[in-house]
């Protein structure tokens, strides 16, 4: 098996994929808690909240996200 030559279309192709497939599964996952009356636990904003059947409770303020860079290498 020949593996892409690194930073090449075909591997940033495969990054993207991964990164669909595991916002797929989280959401999937969230979907399944929420229907089981599981409470869960988010952030939204600037905001912990818990998300359960008696409704949504925000549990704390958060710092706001920072936008990361990543070198390339």
């Amino acid at each position: 098996m020949q593996l892409p030559e690194p930073n090449s279309q075909a591997e940033r192709d495969d990054d993207e994929e991964v990164a669909q497939m595991a916002v797929a599964a989280l959401n999937a996952a969230t979907r399944r808690a929420i229907e089981s009356g599981l409470p869960i636990v988010v952030r939204e904003g600037d905001e912990l909240v818990e998300i359960g059947p008696q409704g949504r409770t925000v549990l704390k303020r958060l710092p706001p996200r920072q936008n990361l860079t990543v070198p390339n290498p």
